[in-house]
């Protein structure tokens, strides 16, 4: 990894890890992945990033090695036009979209791509695979935080996809495993006092704060 024009912020709050994005050229980290790192990761059935780590230009070069999935979350067309087509499992943001909108998206982009999951926050995800559509609705009966919740539902989908489930039963798991991180607090933007909350993981196991 490399420094690539590093810029200095005064709210330490604005990160949101070590890999922050600040403009399509202007990164925290840049990734520069060498020929070690790609025979690592070529032992791996999929191989999913996005656009923090700033790997867009090495995703083709992945895909030479595995099989790639890429988070584009709410990327303009010209972004993803230039990435698609190397990927394996292509997965979109669409809770800012109309139904109809989400829909439309996942068919658009599944002419280019053999795997298509859009996620629709409080609609739930829809998965295209081989011109088949599988929808899946929420689980979660009440949201603590969102933070993760797509991290989530992406890796749900891919572990089970390719440990053999079916696309719908693959679907489901995401939206469940979804369901659990938004059921905690995450890590960013909802403080709270750590000895008088701790968190239930920490009671369990004797942590004190």
């Amino acid at each position: 990894m490399q420094w690539l024009h590093p810029a200095a912020f005064n709210a330490g709050e604005f990160f949101h890890g070590a890999f922050e994005v600040v403009t399509d050229q202007t990164g925290v980290i840049l990734f520069l992945l060498t020929e070690q790192d790609l025979d690592y990761l070529a032992d791996f059935t999929v191989v999913h990033t996005g656009d923090n780590p700033m790997l867009k230009a090495q995703v083709a070069v992945i895909a030479g090695r595995t099989r790639a999935s890429f988070d584009f979350g709410q990327r303009p067309p010209e972004y993803i036009d230039g990435l698609i087509r190397h990927v394996w499992c292509a997965c979109f943001s669409a809770s800012h979209l109309s139904a109809d909108e989400a829909t439309a998206l996942a068919d658009e982009m599944a002419a280019l791509c053999p795997l298509v999951l859009v996620s629709e926050g409080a609609r739930g995800a829809q998965l295209v695979r081989d011109g088949t559509r599988y929808r899946a609705v929420p689980h979660a009966s009440s949201v603590t935080d969102s933070l993760g919740a797509g991290d989530s539902l992406i890796g749900g989908v891919l572990s089970g996809l390719i440990t053999g489930s079916s696309p719908q039963d693959a679907m489901t798991s995401g939206t469940r495993l979804a369901a659990r991180t938004i059921s905690h607090f995450g890590a960013f933007g909802y403080g709270f006092d750590v000895a008088s909350q701790p968190p239930a993981s920490w009671v369990a196991g004797g942590v004190r704060a």
